[in-house]
């Protein structure tokens, strides 16, 4: 088989292993909750501190995905102590969400080095065996 026409099967297994990853559950689901916790916070400062939507969505993926730069903070007491209930709860379910994910992009791509190895192992295998 010519190397670009591996190139091209490749690539379509890829976008059918994309498609299937977005079919995937508990992916959807992390998502989902993902989204709702972003959104609550980004609502909260959006009231509460008088930021701006970008600002605030910027604070919360910056806060939940412990990045934390600190350009940008609570400053009432209110805003703290929501922040804090927000960080315990938000940052499991973000990790664990970016932990699916990584899974679900790596499947494939662990699938098919498995099947490489095992097919490199089987021709040594048969290149010993013809050399006896």
């Amino acid at each position: 088989m010519k190397q670009g026409t591996k190139l091209a099967v490749g690539i379509k297994e890829d976008i059918v292993d994309f498609k299937r990853t977005l079919l995937d559950w508990e992916l959807r689901g992390l998502f989902l909750f993902a989204t709702i916790i972003i959104a609550i916070g980004v609502v909260f400062y959006m009231v509460v501190e008088g930021w701006d939507l970008i600002t605030s969505l910027y604070f919360c993926v910056s806060t939940l995905t412990t990045v934390g730069y600190g350009d940008v903070h609570p400053t009432s007491d209110i805003s703290r102590l929501f922040t804090t209930v927000y960080v315990l709860i938000g940052v499991g379910f973000i990790l664990g969400f970016v932990n699916v994910v990584a899974r679900q992009v790596n499947k494939p791509v662990v699938a098919r080095l498995t099947q490489f190895d095992h097919e490199r192992h089987t021709r040594r295998e048969e290149e010993h065996k013809n050399e006896q």
